[in-house]
């Protein structure tokens, strides 16, 4: 193979790289806001359960 042709293929190879990183990273942002969201919601549950049972207790 040629220089040019060696150069090229690495281009393309670099070029891949960076988009699988990319896209994983992209990916697994997704997962950690999703999973933020959740333990917000979790939180929340909770909170709301707590206020009830102290009003509960309270009155």
């Amino acid at each position: 193979m040629s220089d040019e042709t060696l150069r090229f293929l690495q281009r393309k190879i670099v070029r891949s790289a960076l988009l699988w990183r990319v896209t994983l990273w992209e990916k697994s942002s997704q997962i950690v806001r999703g999973l933020f969201d959740e333990i917000l919601r979790f939180s929340q549950r909770n909170i709301s359960i707590s206020v009830r049972t102290l009003r509960v207790a309270l009155f």
